[in-house]
């Protein structure tokens, strides 16, 4: 990670963080992630469609020679100045021979050589500059914005930075430690290769052949200890070829060999003998002889025999040239060895040790004196982050691009939002969007400014889509037309296209494989012959000439034909089979589409809706809705025991179980039929009796204003 501070460019500030890895070898394509924000001095962020912004890395050299150059077109409209940049996915300037790719440039694996033109002028001369990198070099970078919405019309310059790795990066730079260079690797001129995994048989097979003891192969070299060893076989091989050689271990063990006629040829046995003329005793020996048994013994060293060295002391040799010891005594070990408790660390404090243990305000940065960790905590949205300048961690907010968040947010902790176009209670997952148009499909559609459709419409006309070109209609088998000077003739195999030779008065069609002449200005010529093409018959060069359909087929009547590459029907079929009936769309479907639910096979008992009646509910009736008044609704109040019914401006109540609703109008002739609890509150002019309709008998009659009976 390397960070940028905010720096002011012209009348902006650009903050630029950036997450780098440098890893020589032969990792698949890397990522390095560019972000930051662009403002004006002011505080206002750069808010351009299109901005631009071009990325270098150049070599950390005084040439400074350019490896990797890109540009990137970034959208800042909505991100508040905010910018992330991947390198390796933009677009790459037009340079020759002098770019890389991303690996390449940040790769310390092998040289990189840069057209000069591409260097600093100081590096002097023309051609090739080469760069090697080391084991551990760093790159500069260079970063430049342009915002032409902003009215900038050249790049600004963020000053050159250094790419420094983060700290397991340099650790990546070695393999458990070691270096690339102490690593077997595969390479070709320089250039990372592959081969073969080895397997433990392999490795065993290697080290042997590195130590001289592999069995497969023979030393060139003589050894010190067992000489030149050649294959042991018990007998001969069982398919030698010519030039084959080895020990043969049975027997007296002779040396043997295959001959060039396919014959085992042996060259001698283990038992010959020689004889020693003589024996000289060299430095540091005595003795010898030039006849008989000799015997050699080491010369006296001078040092007495004994154990030197202790618990509490250190041996001291001392050899010569031979390796014999010389000298030998005893020094005993002085000073205090340190010791320390389980779980502590041994702390020096300049001139002694002491067990303590390492707290977190002992970790202190490479700069200065301050504390390698800058904060106590990090807030739930940071996370830490190296600053390589200041050789500390900190925190930092988490920003991530919409293309690295991925997973599920379990529904119980989606917060509740309303007031727009979406609504959502909090804990749910459904959002309610609400209805501006009959779900179906449009070709022509209204939307409006949030992007919705309001209205949708299928026009089957050019009027209808608001063409107003006067066009020719086609009436088929003419793709396009085109007029031009006869030698802008394009080439043929667009079949049915006609072109208009406006030099030669000429008209022609595409055949598919050439140009056929449909007409032409002035009287013509005439035909030098007709010769019958593929399935025709006839044909002449004289007179009127014809020609005709060869027989393929028998003439009838077929549900489904097939024919040839003529378009000709050679046979046909008298039914047509399940398989042959396509699966179609309603839309397609002409007639036999059930108009019941029955038809459809739904056996469920419904109540058919007649018509005026759009939707029913229940509940208490305090919940029922007071707004939103839409004419057909109805809704049952489970508490009161009432039905009301939706005029479009209010509820209207047309039954009600607890004590049903007053009448009013008139009633004429006969009144038949149970009123339940209804009570007739006014008969003619007398208001007095409220009657009740069951307490009258039929056919009864009593004096008019009386409680007990209407007058029939």
């Amino acid at each position: 990670m390397f960070k940028k501070p905010i720096t002011a460019f012209r009348n902006f500030n650009v903050a630029i963080a950036a997450l780098a890895l440098l890893v020589p070898g032969l990792a698949s394509a890397q990522s390095l992630t560019i972000q930051g924000r662009v403002q004006s001095s002011a505080g206002a962020p750069l808010n351009g469609s299109n901005a631009e912004f071009r990325v270098k890395i150049l070599t950390p050299n005084s040439n400074r020679c350019v490896l990797f150059d890109e540009t990137y077109v970034v959208d800042l409209s909505q991100s508040s100045g905010l910018f992330s940049i991947n390198l390796g996915s933009g677009i790459r300037t037009t340079n020759p021979s002098g770019n890389y790719s991303l690996d390449d440039a940040i790769s310390n694996g092998k040289g990189l050589p840069v057209n000069a033109i591409y260097c600093d002028p100081s590096a002097g001369g023309s051609g090739t500059i080469a760069y090697s990198p080391g084991a551990k070099d760093n790159r500069k970078m260079i970063i430049q914005f342009k915002d032409p919405s902003a009215g900038m019309t050249t790049f600004d310059t963020i000053p050159e930075m250094d790419m420094n790795p983060v700290a397991y990066a340099m650790e990546a730079r070695t393999t458990g430690g070691y270096p690339a260079s102490s690593i077997l690797r595969v390479a070709n001129s320089g250039t990372p290769g592959v081969a073969p995994i080895l397997n433990d048989a392999y490795v065993t097979e290697l080290q042997a052949l590195l130590g001289g003891t592999s069995a497969n192969y023979m030393s060139t070299t003589s050894g010190s200890t067992t000489g030149a060893r050649l294959p042991s076989v018990s007998g001969n091989p069982s398919a030698p070829t010519a030039g084959s050689i080895w020990f043969d271990t049975s027997g007296s063990g002779a040396i043997k060999y295959f001959d060039s006629s396919g014959v085992v040829q042996t060259l001698g046995t283990g038992t010959g003998s020689g004889t020693i003329s003589g024996v000289t005793a060299g430095s540091g020996l005595s003795g010898g002889g030039t006849s008989g048994s000799v015997t050699l013994s080491l010369g006296s060293s001078g040092v007495a025999p004994s154990t030197y060295g202790s618990g509490g002391t250190v041996p001291v040799i001392q050899v010569d040239t031979y390796g014999r010891i010389t000298s030998a005594s005893s020094t005993p070990i002085t000073g205090t060895l340190p010791a320390g408790a389980a779980g502590q660390f041994l702390r020096s404090n300049g001139t002694a040790w002491s067990s303590q243990k390492i707290l977190l305000s002992d970790l202190k940065s490479s700069i200065g004196s301050a504390d390698l960790f800058s904060a106590p905590g990090c807030l739930a949205s940071q996370a830490l982050s190296w600053d390589s300048i200041t050789d500390q961690i900190k925190c930092q907010n988490i920003i991530l691009p919409g293309s690295a968040i991925s997973g599920t947010i379990a529904a119980a902790q989606l917060p509740a939002f309303t007031g727009g176009d979406v609504t959502a209670a909090a804990g749910s997952t459904a959002l309610t969007l609400p209805t501006v148009v009959a779900a179906s499909t449009y070709k022509s559609v209204t939307v409006d400014t949030k992007g919705r459709v309001t209205a949708g419409t299928n026009p089957t006309t050019l009027a209808g889509y608001g063409i107003t070109d006067p066009l020719v209609a086609n009436a088929g088998g003419v793709p396009t037309m085109k007029a031009g000077t006869y030698s802008t003739l394009p080439a043929a195999g667009n079949t049915g296209s006609l072109f208009i030779s406006t030099d030669t008065l000429t008209l022609y069609r595409d055949n598919g494989t050439g140009w056929d002449i449909v007409g032409a200005a002035g009287a013509g010529s005439a035909l030098s012959g007709v010769t019958a093409g593929t399935g025709l018959t006839g044909g002449g060069t004289s007179g009127n000439v014809t020609l005709n359909l060869t027989n393929v087929g028998t003439a009838g009547t077929y549900f489904k034909v097939t024919t040839d590459a003529q378009g000709r029907i050679t046979a046909g079929a008298n039914a047509l089979l399940a398989a042959d009936i396509p699966n179609l769309d309603w839309a397609k479907i002409a007639s036999g589409k059930p108009t019941t639910l029955s038809g459809y096979g739904i056996t469920d008992s419904l109540v058919a809706n007649a018509g005026g009646a759009i939707s029913f509910s229940s509940g208490l009736a305090s919940a029922r809705p007071t707004t939103g008044f839409t004419a057909g609704r109805f809704y049952v109040s489970t508490d009161t025991k009432a039905i009301a019914y939706d005029n479009g401006a209010a509820w209207v109540d047309i039954v009600n179980a607890s004590g049903g609703t007053n009448f009013s109008g008139s009633l004429s002739g006969d009144v038949t039929g149970t009123q339940g609890a209804t009570v007739v509150a006014q008969v003619g002019a007398q208001t007095a009796a409220n009657v009740a309709a069951g307490s009258v008998l039929a056919n009864a009659a009593t004096n008019l204003g009386t409680n007990n009976a209407i007058v029939k």
